[in-house]
């Protein structure tokens, strides 16, 4: 992972250093899972894995990890390609937008033509083929050609279908048009109008690259042939098993699935063939521009410098890539202690696919641990790979143990990230759906430790394993043989639980086991609507996920924004209403409109602060106020580092008021002001600290009371600035009232809760 900035701070009363985020950046968390691409440049190499973009130097051996944070101007990149002549990366995103990068320098130039141009079509670039200075992009609506020494677009030919790949050889320009044939055009005719273009002989080509007197063309079913117009095709190689085409700076290399790479001159004459079974490593993608027969191999973990001299490999270099988080789709976030666990989407309103591979990755002290799949015993359905995974819940005696439920499998228990055990109909409730499906979905404890989790059968939605180990059935009508049956809430200030089914049959469930087993006595209700204060029903369809704040109301997302159960523990009365946040326009017409009434709310989350955190459908990520009144921050992927505007879920860690988001690009954080507030000033601090001279960012004073007035002050005691704490944290722009910077010395923290009590509890240094 890569921070934008690492601070080093050291608390005066403690002999440990620690390292923090500033309140107000942003974290994106790389994945390296699915290995696509390599590309290799004069002093550095580049590599994609998933969404993620990698460097390694040369010179340096330093890896870095590039994204929005650091020289990249979008998310979802779609593929790369190298052009080692003039030492430029072209990274083309899935919009169409392009990022140029000096493969030396890493300085980035950033051309939006395509992303910004008015088309009904599909901006998507499916193939780059470089030909001098120019780089020609094969795209959903036709040809750009590109100039990536002046880093400019040349011309554009449009012609409204897919074109699969494209080139330039002898004055003409080739193309594979939607009919999977080639087709070419005189350079000096008229190659934007779609009527001049000839078809050739030959179709079905998935790459072309000029091969001095001929045109290498790569066919579908993996052979390839040399190609030039009213000649004889000479087919170069025709064992089907050739899966890439490159240039190299003396001739050309061929890839093939059997692992292995092909070496032929200028003159497309053999030079010799080789093999990587020997090395150990299975090439997802190999690369060489360089001169000393030193090839680049991407593998699984692993990126290989491979030499071959004397007909076999010498490894000159090893780059493992084992470290980074696995879960590039994340759909649940859980955070526990110090240990952030990620998982991928189980079945549900929001994701019918049935073959997600169940990849666990957890974060703990800024290194990740990866739970793969294929070390997950399961016997219901052998031939698919353990998946579909929902939340993880963490044990609450035991920190080391964790369960998570799936939608074929059952439910899953581990202990140190290692399986342990699992149940389904065997040994459990879990019966599942036409023995297709074991849903063990949801999953929450309760304050007496039991564990609740949804489930989809004839016979009922909800189980419960007690804590004894024993199993319990909730047979309510309302809840049987719904497949979404999906966000399980068990508040803490008030006695009914909570249980929201997504989809068409969309609706919420409240019911109270009067802490008894027997659900005779339950109160139980189905709510298919609400209705507001102004007794009007609300006009939403779909309900998504409950939360409770601090004050003990519940809000509720819904596809037409939030809404507030202010007194959740009288669900059972008839004249039970929910109420709708309204924002008041101030335009002297005294309306008001419903709080973010257009917005699919997803995902809901309450920081410290009790401020909610809303994720959206399509519109990324809302911070309101304690009261929905204010917007406090609405990111989206244009203007932040947030990977995409489709989140999928949110949690907030409570010690440093870190958010992380689950989007459909990946995972990111933000480091929000506020915190869990403390009971005490046992535990105050101050960052950073010392204040060095170099540091324009915000202080952070954490470890408060909620809602304390802080007060800051000189050793003589002159007042220098104070303020509420957000939470239990306050963050400070560092500047006096007059918005002077600090002198060196020391200064001095005052904190005050309601009682008045005050008392010095933290000191910092500045050093100018």
């Amino acid at each position: 992972m890569k921070r934008i900035c690492l601070l080093f701070f050291s608390w005066l009363l403690l002999c440990s250093a620690q390292a923090v985020e500033k309140v107000g950046e942003w974290e994106l968390y790389a994945t390296f899972r699915t290995p696509k691409q390599i590309c290799e440049g004069n002093r550095k190499v580049f590599f994609l894995a998933d969404n993620s973009l990698f460097s390694y130097g040369k010179d340096d051996e330093e890896v870095r990890e590039l994204s929005r944070l650091n020289i990249l101007s979008d998310n979802n990149i779609d593929r790369i390609a190298g052009d080692f002549v003039n030492d430029v990366l072209v990274v083309a995103y899935a919009n169409g937008n392009i990022d140029l990068i000096d493969m030396t320098t890493e300085a980035a130039y950033n051309i939006p033509y395509i992303k910004n141009a008015t088309l009904t079509s599909s901006k998507r670039i499916n193939d780059i083929t470089f030909v001098d200075d120019e780089a020609y992009l094969a795209t959903d609506f036709g040809i750009v050609v590109l100039d990536d020494v002046r880093k400019e677009i040349k011309a554009t030919y449009t012609f409204n279908e897919k074109i699969y790949t494209a080139t330039r050889w002898n004055d003409y320009i080739y193309c594979i048009r939607a009919d999977r044939g080639m087709y070419r055009c005189a350079v000096d005719d008229i190659p934007y109008d779609v009527n001049h273009w000839e078809k050739q002989s030959v179709s079905y080509i998935n790459q072309m690259l000029p091969a001095g007197n001929r045109l290498l063309l790569l066919h579908e079913s993996g052979n390839v042939l040399l190609f030039s117009p009213g000649e004889s095709n000479i087919w170069l190689r025709a064992d089907g098993k050739v899966k890439k085409i490159e240039q190299t700076r003396d001739g050309f290399l061929l890839h093939t699935h059997d692992n292995k790479i092909v070496l032929y001159d200028s003159e497309n004459s053999l030079v010799c063939e080789m093999s990587f079974d020997d090395t150990g490593y299975k090439s997802i993608d190999v690369t060489c521009t360089n001169t000393r027969n030193v090839f680049w191999l991407l593998g699984d973990e692993v990126v290989a410098a491979l030499k071959y001299e004397e007909d076999s490999f010498r490894e000159e270099k090893k780059l493992s890539c084992d470290s980074y988080q696995k879960v590039y789709d994340p759909f649940s976030i859980t955070i526990a202690g110090e240990r952030i666990y990620v998982s991928p989407a189980g079945v549900s309103y929001l994701n019918n696919v049935q073959d997600v591979a169940g990849y666990i990755s957890i974060l703990e002290n800024g290194s990740w641990t990866t739970i793969y799949p294929q070390d997950v015993p399961h016997e219901k359905h052998q031939n698919i790979m353990w998946g579909n995974t929902y939340n993880v819940a963490v044990d609450p005696d035991n920190p080391d143990v964790f369960y998570i439920g799936t939608w074929l499998e059952g439910l899953y228990r581990f202990k140190n990230n290692v399986y342990d055990t699992h149940w389904n109909d065997t040994n459990s409730p879990i019966i599942g759906s036409t023995k297709w499906s074991y849903k063990a979905g949801r999953a929450v404890f309760d304050k007496k430790k039991n564990l609740y989790m949804t489930t989809f059968c004839p016979d009922y939605g909800l189980v419960m394993m007690k804590r004894d180990g024993s199993w319990l059935s909730f047979p309510y009508e309302e809840l049987k043989n719904f497949r979404d049956l999906d966000y399980i809430l068990i508040p803490q200030h008030s006695s009914a639980m909570w249980i929201v089914c997504a989809g068409y049959d969309s609706f919420v469930f409240a019911f109270d086991t009067n802490g008894t087993d027997d659900i005779a006595d339950d109160k139980i209700r189905k709510f298919t609507t609400f209705t507001d204060q102004n007794g009007e029903r609300i006009d939403g369809r779909f309900f998504y996920e409950i939360a409770e704040d601090k004050n003990g109301q519940l809000w509720l997302g819904t596809d037409r924004g939030p809404i507030v159960l202010t007194n959740p523990d009288k669900y059972m009365n008839g004249n039970f209403t929910c109420t709708r946040i309204k924002i008041a326009r101030n335009d002297g017409t005294n309306l008001a409109d419903y709080l973010l009434n257009d917005e699919v709310i997803q995902t809901i989350a309450i920081d410290g602060a009790n401020r909610k955190w809303f994720g959206t459908a399509s519109s990324g990520v809302y911070l309101v106020s304690e009261d929905g009144q204010e917007t406090i921050y609405h990111f989206t992927a244009e203007n932040s580092p947030l990977p995409s505007d489709n989140i999928y879920d949110i949690a907030v860690h409570p010690e440093t008021g870190e958010v992380f988001f689950a989007t459909s690009n990946g995972l990111a954080s933000f480091r929000a002001e506020a915190t869990e507030p403390q009971d005490d000033f046992s535990d105050v601090y101050v960052y950073p600290n010392p204040v060095r001279p170099d540091y324009d960012g915000y202080i952070t004073v954490t470890g408060l009371q909620e809602h304390s007035l802080v007060k800051i002050t000189d050793t003589a005691g002159n007042l220098i600035y104070q303020n509420f704490s957000t939470g239990g944290q306050l963050v400070w722009d560092g500047r006096t009232r007059d918005g002077k910077r600090l002198h060196s010395g020391i200064y001095l923290v005052f904190a005050s809760v309601n009682d008045g009590k005050e008392g010095t509890v933290a000191k910092f240094t500045v050093v100018r």
